[in-house]
């Protein structure tokens, strides 16, 4: 057969047809034979298709002597590379006329439109015929090197049904089409389907309300299923999900399933599950209960303070803000909460609870201040046990954001922006569980712009207990001395008792540090310090501890936070002493090369020892580690969106806080720290530093160099340095005491 040639005379002419009006029972119908083609060897394989119609008729007149049809396909999948042509007996059926038939004579009729393909066919019988006939043979040839499905329709040519039309001419020249005219379309399969696994479920709170997302991710093979969505959502909760088989899902792959009811006014209710798959040829079945509530306020204003002493007025201004269109100013709001401190507190710089709940309830009592708006009451809630006052701020937070002192004093007061249980919180249910809370915290280091890393963030229960909301040490006048406070709705006694959710252990083994000498750049000199030092694998195991606490217990939850982390790959973990037990800071920051966040840690960015012309990536490669040092221009110094504070012990999350534009973190990097501290060591001995290489002269034995949490924001420890047995802490404002 030859499909290049093409006639160019008008064939349809020879068919045309006469309007008579004669009742009949004649029919046609087009089918394939085969029906449905499969070419299993895939690609660049073909098959041989038939071309069929069956006519049924009544009487000698309804006979068919020819007319047209047109087939279309999609030819990503398939393509016809042969088929016969005008003239030429290949090709043809035993009772055709090759001199009256041809394909894809007329371009007009042919061709790629709408992502599909058409041919047409004009066939002439050798005279009129009934029955099963055979119009042609034509080759279809697998034109994808993936598997790929496509129908093989008939209709109309390629510019519809006026210049293209499907015509079936009788013997006295009557159209069958449309009335009896019937289609059995076909199918045309290439290659052969990946081996499919599929998961599925039920998503449903506890009162049968159905989730509305559902996304999953497969933790072992991220780069190729990533919080995608479930094929099918039901309104009774039903989901499913198919994969491919080795190339989206493997046995043992460990599925991480988030699902959700977002049920609005900032409120979801939630379930994450990580589900090992064992069952890889078939369908495994995840039942999930929607066991986790959130309220979070995502658009809720953020300030800073203005002054060092004004964290209260900075936290009274967002909340005003979170109810009005405008705010008062931090100098009204300081100077006004102070007026109604506590006598005892009369001359205090700070604002205290009594203070803030006069202001806040002044405002916002009236409902046309501050350009008018909602009716807000704020109270006092005051507790000797620290889960009380937990409980007091998560069962008013339906009414509004609340704030709380923390550090066993006023000088630091955080707005309480969102709250993380396992269930709504009210005053009816015997019990639930406290998992963390959404904090703004005004602090700012520089008092100048917005606020930096440790302002905005998500802290665990245990993580916010243990490290900030302690219990007042205040004037022993002071009414909340020696109780955990909070500023929220007017207290009310119930008999709820909550548990606060335990962290959960993410490292294998406790990580031990060593005491190494590592290489810093000084002044263009290489100086061998003291630090202590984990060995490159094992901070792969910190990153992971890291990506997984927040991919489990914050991404879920804070879509605000997921896009900000989806931007991020991980840089070298900080180890931090603390008294409180030692952690984690692991910053996550804006790559050299822009690619996507990965859920498992196969990179690590870190500066080299010069920390200016190279970057040194560390990647592990199956069981090893390969160092490969990587050229940039230069590392940026604001780089850095996220930070997570992990347990040094056991890997369990602690917090993690963001922010919508890289910073420098830390402030003061480890070089900066030693040079501030060599200074002080050179005014000692009233040296004047020449801030060159010469100044480090006066180091006589090994310095050492660690980061130590003492006051303040633990995502700010000081640089504790050690110079000629004299120890220095370097705070992150370039402060150094002794």
């Amino acid at each position: 057969m030859n499909k290049t040639k093409i006639v160019t005379v008008g064939i349809v002419v020879l068919f045309a047809v006469l309007t008579v009006s004669t009742a009949s029972a004649a029919h046609a119908t087009f089918f394939f034979d085969p029906q449905n083609t499969s070419v299993p060897e895939g690609y660049c394989n073909t098959r041989e298709v038939k071309l069929m119609i069956n006519i049924t008729t009544d009487t000698p007149m309804d006979k068919v002597k020819g007319g047209q049809v047109g087939i279309r396909y999609n030819p990503s999948c398939m393509n016809i590379t042969d088929h016969p042509v005008y003239g030429e007996w290949p090709g043809w059926g035993p009772n055709m006329d090759p001199w009256m038939s041809s394909w894809n004579a007329y371009p007009i009729c042919c061709g790629d439109a709408g992502g599909m393909r058409y041919d047409m066919v004009m066939y002439g019988f050798d005279g009129s015929k009934e029955g099963i006939q055979h119009i042609a043979t034509f080759t279809v040839h697998c034109n994808s090197t993936e598997y790929c499905e496509t129908p093989m329709l008939f209709g109309y040519g390629k510019s519809g049904g006026q210049p293209c039309p499907i015509e079936v001419i009788t013997r006295d020249d009557r159209n069958l089409y449309p009335d009896n005219v019937t289609f059995e379309n076909g199918t045309f399969t290439c290659g052969t389907p990946a081996e499919t696994y599929t998961i599925s479920g039920y998503a449903k709170t506890e009162g049968d309300d159905p989730a509305t997302r559902v996304n999953i991710t497969n933790t072992d093979k991220p780069d190729a299923v990533d919080d995608r969505p479930a094929d099918y959502i039901g309104l009774d909760g039903f989901y499913n999900l198919t994969l491919d088989v080795t190339g989206e899902v493997a046995a043992n792959d460990v599925l991480q399933i988030t699902a959700c009811r977002d049920t609005g006014n900032n409120e979801s209710n939630c379930n994450v599950t990580n589900h090992e798959v064992i069952e890889i040829s078939g369908e495994e079945n995840v039942n999930l209960t929607l066991n986790h509530f959130c309220r979070n306020y995502l658009t809720f204003p953020y300030r800073t303070w203005e002054e060092s002493n004004w964290s209260g007025p900075a936290v009274m201004q967002m909340l005003v803000d979170h109810y009005r269109p405008l705010e008062p100013l931090q100098s009204y709001l300081n100077e006004t909460g102070i007026a109604h401190n506590q006598v005892c507190n009369a001359d205090l710089l700070f604002v205290d609870p009594s203070g803030m709940r006069w202001t806040l309830n002044y405002i916002l009592h009236n409902i046309s201040s501050y350009g008018g708006g909602n009716y807000a009451n704020y109270g006092i809630g005051s507790y000797t046990d620290i889960n009380n006052t937990l409980h007091y701020m998560c069962k008013w937070h339906y009414l509004g954001p609340g704030a709380a002192p923390t550090y066993g004093d006023y000088s630091n007061w955080m707005v309480v922006r969102g709250i993380h249980t396992d269930m709504k919180p009210t005053f009816a249910q015997d019990s639930y569980i406290i998992y963390g809370f959404w904090m703004n915290d005004p602090y700012n280091k520089t008092l100048e712009g917005a606020g930096g890393i440790g302002e905005n963030t998500y802290k665990s229960v245990e993580q916010w207990k243990s490290e900030y909301h302690k219990m007042l040490n205040v004037n022993e006048a002071d009414s909340y001395n020696g109780t955990y406070v909070a500023v929220c709705e007017p207290p009310e006694d119930d008999d709820v008792e909550v548990t606060l959710a335990k962290p959960k252990p993410r490292l294998a083994e406790a990580i031990t540090p060593m005491l190494a000498e590592e290489p810093m750049m000084l002044y263009g000199v290489k100086q061998l310090a003291l630090e202590k030092v984990v060995k490159d694998d094992e901070l792969l195991k910190v990153v992971k501890a890291a990506i997984d606490g927040v991919n489990e217990e914050l991404v879920p939850y804070d879509s605000g936070f997921a896009a900000v982390f989806a931007k991020t790959v991980p840089g070298q973990p900080m180890l931090v002493s603390s008294e409180n037990g030692d952690y984690y800071v692991v910053p996550f920051n804006v790559p050299v090369e822009v690619k996507q966040t990965k859920k498992m840690p196969v990179e690590i960015e870190r500066p080299e020892i010069s920390g200016l012309k190279k970057l040194e990536r560390m990647k592990r490669v199956a069981e090893k580690i390969e160092l490969k040092p990587i050229p940039i221009e230069p590392i940026r110094v604001e780089k850095t969106l996220v930070v997570v504070i992990v347990d040094a012990t056991d890997g369990s999350f602690k917090e993690a806080s963001w922010v919508e534009n890289p910073e420098k973190y830390l402030p003061v990097s480890k070089i900066e720290a030693m040079k501030l501290a060599l200074g002080e060591v050179l005014d000692e001995l009233h040296v004047v530093a020449k801030k060159d290489a010469r100044d480090l002269e006066v180091i006589q034995t090994r310095p050492t160099i660690e980061l130590v949490y003492v006051d303040a924001s633990p995502y700010y420890p000081d640089w504790k340095v050690t110079v000629n047995g004299k120890v220095f802490y370097v705070s992150q404002d370039g402060t150094v005491s002794n």
